[in-house]
């Protein structure tokens, strides 16, 4: 199955993505900085996979920390 990559995935809008996503089979990678919020969204039980990466979005610097360049 395919890949997604979701940034700000722990609560809100993001946090529905990763749901809908990992409920049809797609392994999704949520960069967040709320670890224990990805971490129960994961133990809901999806078809998919949940992988997190502790990462701040808002700083410049969070795709070279999380080894995208």
């Amino acid at each position: 199955m395919a890949a997604v990559f979701i940034t700000g995935g722990a609560t809100g809008i993001g946090a529905a993505s990763v749901r809908k996503f990992a409920a049809n089979g797609f392994d999704v990678a949520v960069f967040d900085i709320n670890a224990q919020a990805v971490a129960d969204l994961a133990q809901e039980g999806h078809s998919g996979s949940i992988t997190y990466f502790d990462t701040d979005v808002g700083q410049r610097s969070a795709p070279v920390d999380c080894g995208g360049g």
